[in-house]
């Protein structure tokens, strides 16, 4: 992406960046942004509707994805937890990190709904 925005767009919309700064592959362990948990003042602000992305089963997951699959726990919005989106339950290389637990989006899932993780 740094390519698009430094040398691929027209010189008027280009932006310079410093380049020793910016941290294009996060850390596997750090927190996630999630639209539909955006808010102002302790207020939530929907502006998308939930749905779960579908991912291709041959797809290539990244091995950070697999890293946070691994953890024991993440950072989220609501606290901490397993990282176990439902889109890549069905996943070849995902499925064996998943068992019986609650997953992180369900209980974000719950917090929107019910105001409530419980």
């Amino acid at each position: 992406m740094t390519e698009l925005v430094t040398e691929k767009l027209p010189i008027a919309g280009r932006i310079q960046i410093q380049a020793e700064l910016l941290q294009c592959f996060p850390a596997s362990d750090g927190m996630l942004r999630d639209e539909l948990m955006a808010g102002v003042g302790g207020h939530h602000l929907q502006f998308f509707v939930r749905g779960d992305r579908k991912v291709d089963p041959d797809g290539t997951l990244r091995p950070t994805v697999i890293d946070r699959l691994k953890m024991k726990s993440v950072r989220n919005y609501v606290g901490f937890g397993p990282y176990r989106p439902k889109s890549l339950e069905g996943h070849p290389k995902a499925k064996e990190y998943y068992g019986n637990q609650v997953f992180a989006a369900e209980v974000t899932r719950d917090i929107q709904t019910t105001g409530s993780p419980y």
